[in-house]
């Protein structure tokens, strides 16, 4: 059996309105209640959570600065312009590299809690 897809990326947290700001409003996921009903959200792309977050009482539980192994997530993104847009109004750093032999241009940021994130739009 091989796999299909990536299904979701889980974030622990202690700073929940900033990573769901983020997510929400640089990205343009939707946030809706954990089904759990455990403290925390998910954010959803369409009909499909991509994202959980789940809050954490500080960043001492074991938790390592920064991704540690995990280098990063990636997603798929519409509008270079919006996306740059978003950030600057959010204040986030990011790098921009235009990738004609993959036939994208990627942005690369953070999110709150030190996640790096990819975002991949289609050139023209």
């Amino acid at each position: 059996m091989a796999v299909r897809s990536l299904d979701h990326v889980n974030i622990d947290t202690c700073r929940l309105d900033e990573t769901v700001a983020f997510y929400r409003d640089v990205l343009g996921l939707q946030s809706r209640p954990k089904p759990s009903g455990n403290p925390g959200v998910w954010l959803y792309c369409g009909d499909r959570a991509i994202v959980h977050i789940n809050v954490v009482e500080s960043d001492e539980e074991g938790m390592t600065p920064g991704t540690g192994r995990f280098n990063h997530v990636a997603f798929e993104a519409a509008s270079v312009d919006e996306l740059c847009g978003a950030l600057d109004r959010g204040g986030h750093a990011y790098k921009r590299s235009s990738r004609p032999d993959l036939g994208i241009t990627q942005l690369f940021t953070t999110d709150p809690n030190g996640v790096s994130v990819e975002l991949n739009v289609p050139m023209p």
